[in-house]
């Protein structure tokens, strides 16, 4: 079974956890967490690891500076599937507000080796 952490504060709609399923043959227990990641991307990173050490797949709403910290270290995305959520914008009923509505979810482990 895989343990999925979801962070954001944002929560997973039930097209995602339904994607989510059909990926990892319905073997996966899923956590949402609603986190504030610091601004220093050091102190996010260490925020990350602290949140994602009992989890093989980890997604979320996460900022760039934890982004760009991520891809500085190869054995945080060896040892951890990620993905991210991909919405698409609809334009609601006024003609003028745009919302955004479930596509799908990409997966990544950004270093394979």
């Amino acid at each position: 079974m895989k343990k999925v952490l979801w962070i954001s504060r944002h929560k997973l709609d039930s097209e995602a956890i339904n994607e989510l399923h059909r990926h990892f043959n319905d073997f996966i227990d899923i956590t949402e967490k609603n986190i504030l990641f610091a601004e220093d991307e050091k102190q996010s990173y260490q925020q990350l690891l602290d949140l994602s050490h009992d989890y093989d797949v980890i997604g979320g709403v996460f900022p760039a500076q934890l982004w760009l910290e991520i891809l500085k270290h190869p054995e945080f995305t060896n040892q951890k599937e990620l993905f991210v959520v991909v919405s698409k914008p609809v334009m609601a009923e006024d003609g003028k507000t745009r919302t955004f509505i479930f596509d799908h979810i990409s997966f990544s482990k950004l270093n394979k080796s």
